[in-house]
């Protein structure tokens, strides 16, 4: 299945993480969903701004508690984004913590199974018996 992904691509680095990720892959989801919910939080920042200025200039002074509501949520966006963004980087980074030691010690058990050469260039004859 993961040889069919093309050699360096984005889908085989994920793959790799899904893969080394065995027991921990809730955590995986659950910092996914987090970090994707706290960008499309963020998305809403410049709404509201946007709505803000609209009052002001479709109403004048009159729009001016029109403003400050939408002021008021772009920064509560603000917070709610951080909020999510924070534990869901806590969460990403002990995952991650995991998933690399699985990772090196993947690349290190594949690395003692490959086959040792004794040539007489690399070890003196005396000592290799092939």
């Amino acid at each position: 299945m993961h040889d069919s992904l093309q050699a360096g691509s984005v889908a085989k680095l994920y793959a790799a993480l899904w893969r080394h990720a065995e027991g921990r892959r809730r955590q995986v989801v659950f910092f996914v969903v987090l970090l994707v919910l706290a960008q499309v939080v963020r998305l809403t920042i410049p709404w509201f701004f946007g709505e803000a200025v609209n009052a002001l200039q479709a109403h004048g002074m009159g729009g001016l508690t029109q403003a400050r509501n939408d002021l008021l949520l772009m920064l509560a966006a603000v917070g709610v984004a951080w909020t999510m963004h924070g534990p869901a980087r806590i969460v990403e980074r002990f995952t991650a913590l995991v998933v690399r030691e699985r990772f090196a010690d993947a690349l290190h058990a594949k690395a003692l199974a490959l086959p040792v050469r004794c040539t007489s260039s690399t070890i003196p004859e005396t000592r290799c018996t092939a």
